[in-house]
C-alpha cells in the first residue's frame, strides 16, 4: 500500500487556502481599480459643469452690461410735458392773400376734440375776424366774426373783403368757453387783395427800394404755405432763404450754407441782416425740410435795398433826441389845437377847465398796453382817438368815465400829427 508524504496531506488544505486569498485580493484590486475610475469620471464631469455654468454666467453678465436697463416710470414720469399752444400755421402774419384763401391752424399740449364735452386739455378752435379776443371764462358767440370750428378741424376757408384784416385764433372748451391765458390765443394780420396769388413767399419789409441803415430788420410772409422748422419734407411746407447778392438756386438743387446764402430752418419769418454801405440785392428763396429749393417764381421773391453808413453813438443819440422833441412839439401843437387838454390831464400841456372828465394821460406809457386785452399799446391808442366810442376806460379822475370824446379825429389830425400824439403819449411816465 502506499504511503502519502505527511506535508502533501497537509498541503491540500493550505493551497486551497492559498488559492481563495488571492481570488479575493484580485477581487478586491478590481473593485479599488473600477472605483478610482468612476471617481475620476465623476470628477472630471464635474469640472465640466462647472465650466459651462462659469461660461453660462460670464456670457449672462456680458449680456447685461451691453443692454441698456429700461427706464422706470419715476424716470419717464421726469420727462418735460409739453406746454399747451395754440397757433396758425398758414398764412403767415402780413401775407398778401386773395380774397378767398386756406387758413390751417395747429395745437401741442392740447387734444383737438369736437364740441360736446368738457374734457381737461382738450377743446376746439375758434377764429375771430376783426374783433376782440373773447375774455376767459365767457362763451365764444357764434356769428360772422366768431367763427367756430366745433368739429375739430384745424383747415378752414376765409372769404374776406379786400384789405386789411386781423385774424384772433380762440381756444376753447367743449362748451365754447374762452380759456385762460395767451398760450390759447395767436393773431396774424392779412392783406386780401383781388388776383392775389394762392401760393407765394414774398418780403414784407422792406419795401424794394427803400433806404436803410445797418443792421436793419427783414419781415418775410408766405401765403398757402406752412412755413416750419427743417428737417422733414412736408407737401405745402418749408422754410425761407434770403440769398444776399448772388442768384437763385436752381430748382431740385440744396440751397448751400454761406455768409451768402443765410438759412432760416428754424422757422422764422423775421431777420436782422448787417450790410456794408451801398446797394444790395436781397432774393428770397423758399425751400423744403431738407433745403431744396422748389419749382416756380411763386417761391420766390427779389428786392433792393440801399444801405447808409451807420451814424456813431453819439451822432444817432443827438439824432434821436433831436427827432424825440420835433415829435413832441408836433402832438403837443396838434392836441392843443384839437382840445384834447380840455379834458385830460396831460404832461407838457396847459391844464383845461375840465380837464377831469377824461382818463388822466400822465401814466399812459406804462398802462395803455393793459386797458384793452389783446391791443398792443399803440393798437389801443390810435383807436382810442380814431373810435373813442369802441372801449371806455371805466374809471376817470371824477369817477365813471362818459365818453364824451369827438369823434372826428380822424379829420381833425394828419396822420403824421396821430402817429406824433401816440408817440408823446407812450412817452408819458410818473416814473422818477
Amino acid at each position: 500500500m502506499n504511503r502519502v508524504h505527511p506535508l502533501i496531506r497537509v498541503g491540500g488544505p493550505i493551497l486551497g487556502l492559498l488559492i481563495l486569498i488571492y481570488v479575493i485580493n484580485s477581487a478586491v484590486d478590481s473593485f479599488r481599480a473600477d472605483l478610482k475610475s468612476t471617481r475620476d469620471a465623476e470628477g472630471q464631469a464635474t469640472l465640466a459643469a462647472a465650466d459651462v455654468e462659469s461660461e453660462t454666467e460670464a456670457e449672462q453678465e456680458a449680456d447685461e452690461e451691453a443692454t441698456p436697463e429700461a427706464p422706470s416710470q419715476d424716470e419717464e414720469s421726469q420727462e418735460e410735458p409739453v406746454l399747451p399752444e395754440v397757433f396758425f400755421r398758414q398764412p403767415t402774419s402780413n401775407a398778401i392773400v386773395p380774397p378767398t384763401f386756406v387758413v390751417k391752424m395747429g395745437a401741442v399740449g392740447v387734444k383737438v376734440d369736437p364740441s360736446g364735452d368738457v374734457v381737461p386739455d382738450s377743446g376746439h378752435m375758434h377764429i375771430l375776424v376783426d374783433t376782440d379776443f373773447i375774455p376767459a371764462g365767457e362763451i365764444i358767440p357764434t356769428d360772422e366774426q366768431h367763427l367756430h370750428f366745433g368739429d375739430g378741424s384745424l383747415e378752414a376757408e376765409l372769404t374776406l373783403t379786400p384789405g386789411e384784416h386781423t385774424l384772433h385764433l380762440q381756444f376753447a372748451d367743449g362748451l365754447h368757453t374762452a380759456l385762460e391765458g395767451d398760450e390759447y390765443r395767436d393773431t396774424i394780420i392779412v392783406f386780401v387783395e383781388e388776383g392775389a396769388s394762392e401760393q407765394s413767399a414774398a418780403f414784407f419789409d422792406p419795401l424794394d427800394g427803400t433806404t436803410v441803415t445797418s443792421p436793419f430788420e427783414v419781415v418775410m410772409a408766405a401765403t398757402g404755405l406752412v412755413v416750419e422748422p427743417s428737417g422733414e419734407v412736408n407737401d405745402g411746407a418749408g422754410h425761407f432763404h434770403i440769398l444776399v447778392d448772388t442768384d437763385f438756386i436752381p430748382a431740385g438743387e440744396i440751397i448751400p450754407t454761406d455768409e451768402r446764402h443765410l438759412h432760416y430752418g428754424k422757422g422764422q419769418t423775421t431777420a436782422t441782416l448787417e450790410l456794408e454801405p451801398g446797394e444790395h440785392t436781397l432774393r428770397l428763396q423758399f425751400a423744403d425740410g431738407l433745403h431744396t429749393a422748389l419749382e416756380g417764381d411763386q417761391y420766390r421773391d427779389t428786392i433792393t435795398v440801399i444801405v447808409e453808413a451807420g451814424q456813431s453813438s453819439e451822432q444817432g443819440a443827438a439824432a434821436s433826441d433831436q427827432l424825440a422833441q420835433e415829435t413832441a412839439d408836433l402832438a403837443i401843437e396838434a392836441m392843443i389845437r384839437t382840445g384834447c387838454n380840455s379834458c385830460h390831464i396831460t404832461t407838457g400841456l396847459p391844464q383845461g377847465d375840465g380837464a377831469m372828465l377824461g382818463p388822466d394821460q400822465t401814466d399812459l406809457g406804462n398802462i395803455a398796453g393793459t386797458r384793452r386785452e389783446g391791443y398792443t399799446a399803440e393798437a389801443y391808442l390810435r383807436e382810442a382817438i380814431l373810435d373813442p366810442s369802441a372801449f371806455i376806460v371805466e374809471e376817470c379822475p371824477l369817477g365813471q368815465c362818459l365818453q364824451v370824446m369827438p369823434e372826428n379825429y380822424g379829420e381833425l389830425l394828419t396822420e403824421a400829427e396821430l402817429d406824433a400824439i401816440i408817440a408823446y403819449l407812450l412817452s408819458l411816465t410818473t416814473d422818477e
